[in-house]
Formats: C-alpha cells, sequence, structure tokens
C-alpha cells in the first residue's frame, strides 16, 4: 500500500493510502477540497444560524472569530464532561453561545478565551 501526501485547498497536508491505484484525476480532486478535519468542521459550522447586525466586513470577521471560538468551546466541553458528573448546564451554555447571530458579539468576545475555566465560570450557580 502507498502513502499519497496531498496539500489541500485548506492549506494543510494529509496522507491518504492508496489501497487500489488512485486515478490521477481523483488526486488532482483531492487537492481542489479541505483536509478530513476542515472538512468535518465546515459541515458542522453549516447548521449554524447566519450572523445579521453588521457590514459586509464586520460579518465575515465576526464569523472567523466564532468558527475559533466555538472549536474552542467544544473542546471545553469535552473537558468539562469527563471532569463532571453532570454537564447539562454547560451543553446549554454553549448552545446559547453557537447560537447568538449578532456579529458584534462574537466581535466584542474576540479576545475571551472560551476554556475550560471560562466554562466552569459560566456553569456557577
Amino acid at each position: 500500500m502507498k502513502s499519497i501526501v496531498i496539500n489541500h485547498q485548506c492549506g494543510h497536508s494529509e496522507t491518504h493510502e492508496d489501497t487500489g491505484g488512485f486515478r490521477a484525476g481523483f488526486l488532482e480532486w483531492l487537492k481542489t477540497n479541505d483536509c478530513t478535519s476542515c472538512f468535518k468542521q465546515n459541515e458542522e459550522n453549516k447548521c449554524l444560524p447566519k450572523l445579521i447586525n453588521g457590514t459586509e466586513k464586520q460579518i465575515a470577521w465576526a464569523e472567523n472569530i466564532r468558527k475559533k471560538a466555538i472549536g474552542e468551546m467544544k473542546n471545553s466541553l469535552r473537558l468539562y464532561k469527563a471532569k463532571h458528573e453532570h454537564s447539562q448546564r454547560a451543553e446549554a451554555v454553549v448552545l446559547k453561545r453557537q447560537l447568538n447571530t449578532k456579529a458584534k458579539y462574537w466581535i466584542d468576545m474576540r479576545t475571551l478565551e472560551f476554556n475550560l475555566a471560562w466554562l466552569e465560570q459560566q456553569c456557577e450557580y
């Protein structure tokens, strides 16, 4: 079995195992697509509501901030679930933030670290 490294359009490189002989057209097609992890992340983000209340430039900036923040929140939620027995409140906190559609909110939150300490603080009663 031959390993082939593909440089994807997202900027990441990924090793693909050639189990039966890749056709040249397929290899070219792989290069024009995102790597597996970027593809999965983009698919998850398609379910999010569109951002509103801002200029086109602000909304584009806020989308990038939101994408990074949601990744941090998901990681924090995973750590929270491993540490705490009950995680329903933490799940609700993360979902509420993910569904915020105001571009201004995400721009204002751009310096906040959505880490485990942040999530634990949000879950305090």
